[in-house]
């Protein structure tokens, strides 16, 4: 064998082994963007379930303060009702009296 034969062995040699860590490089790169798109979706559902527990904790919230003003506002409508016959009542017994 002569110098342009092993030399053009050792290049042919070092060509393949570059192909060959071409394609693993690119196999590599495929599985890391692989990763990073389940890392996302992850990301992003956690953010979405985040969101939905708060959207949850903020409509538990407004429902509470919604009930609370509604009770408030049937007890002060049901004394006012309450007040007022009281008050028919009393008018009709101090009526009663002055005659």
């Amino acid at each position: 064998m002569g110098g342009k034969e092993v030399h053009g062995a050792i290049m042919g040699k070092i060509q393949g082994l570059a192909q060959e860590f071409s394609s693993y490089q690119d196999e590599s790169l495929m599985k890391w963007e692989e990763l990073l798109q389940y890392a996302q979706g992850a990301i992003t559902g956690l953010k979405m379930s985040t969101n939905l527990a708060r959207i949850d904790m903020e409509v538990s919230s407004f429902r509470t303060n919604f009930n609370l003003t509604e009770i408030q506002s049937l007890s002060t409508e049901a004394n006012g009702k309450i007040y007022g016959e009281l008050e028919k009542e009393l008018a009709a017994k101090i009526g009663k009296l002055e005659r």
